[in-house]
């Protein structure tokens, strides 16, 4: 069985302001900084045994994906397959800019339709591309624990490809993601399995750490 540990990004300016990102390479703010910090030391204090890292090439993922390596001393590997949906023409405007430009596709979206957002991708295409990517990387990696970092949209198209086992089609229930969240999935003789998601124990002051080993084989729990 292979352990798959998904991370999103740390913070940045745009996700306190609510500026849709999607592919514009915004940095990480000095919060994202510190929570990339703690995510790092929390990996490396667990001591888990990590075979790889492999990243979004966007730099709010790699330069968390850096501050992993550097701390658990592994080099990360870009895979841009886990970019973040592409957004198109909507990317740095708020919800409320675009419904000034583009009502009626935020009420199709609001209506569960999937249509490309700013003239891009849907999320049927953003998991399409990144299960691939997922699927390629567990080709490589028979047994053991893998880190992937990535965004928020890509990592709810990977917890669904885990909890449906490659089935899954839009809608997808809601599901959070918090900057530097840790979710595992996980994949056993070709089928995938859910096992946590959003764990943010490491940047919740008044949250003590939770300890989260890989999941024995026999004992998965679903979320």
């Amino acid at each position: 069985m292979t352990n798959f540990y998904l991370i999103r990004h740390g913070e940045t300016d745009w996700n306190i302001t609510g500026r849709w990102q999607g592919h514009a390479d915004i940095p990480l703010n000095a919060a994202g900084r510190a929570q990339a910090e703690r995510v790092a030391q929390r990996l490396e204090e667990e001591a888990i045994p990590f075979a790889a890292l492999y990243s979004s090439d966007l730099l709010r993922a790699w330069d968390t994906a850096r501050a992993i390596g550097d701390m658990i001393s592994i080099d990360p590997v870009p895979v841009p397959d886990l970019r973040e949906i592409d957004i198109g023409w909507w990317s740095g405007l708020t919800r409320a800019e675009i419904a000034v430009r583009d009502l009626a596709a935020l009420e199709q979206l609001d209506g569960g339709a999937d249509l490309p957002r700013g003239n891009a991708e849907s999320m049927t295409d953003l998991y399409h591309r990144a299960s691939a990517a997922l699927d390629q990387i567990a080709a490589r990696h028979a047994k053991g624990n893998v880190l992937i970092v990535a965004h928020g949209g890509t990592i709810r198209a990977l917890i669904e490809h885990a909890r449906t086992d490659g089935e899954a089609t839009w809608p997808w229930p809601f599901t959070l993601v918090g900057n530097t969240s840790i979710s595992i999935i996980s994949q056993r003789k070709g089928h995938w399995q859910l096992h946590s998601v959003n764990d943010t124990a490491h940047v919740a002051h008044d949250s003590p750490g939770v300890n989260f080993l890989p999941p024995a084989q026999d004992d998965v729990q679903q979320v």
